[in-house]
């Protein structure tokens, strides 16, 4: 009789590969890849803040 690699005698008698097989099944998938910048993008400087804070808010009119 052959035994399957599955079976609980299996598991009993070789737990690691059962560990194994129960690591790569209940796995989480990789993270999705975030697209490589061209060139141009990864010199692009990002604009400082005005002096004194919110730039382009504009103030509650007085009426």
């Amino acid at each position: 009789m052959r035994l399957d690699e599955d079976s609980p005698i299996d598991a009993a008698i070789n737990p690691l590969r059962t560990l194994v097989k129960w690591a790569l099944i209940n796995a989480l998938p990789p993270p999705p890849r975030t697209p490589t910048p061209t060139p141009l993008q990864k010199g692009r400087a990002i604009e400082p803040a005005p002096p004194g804070g919110a730039g382009l808010i504009a103030r509650p009119s007085e009426a």
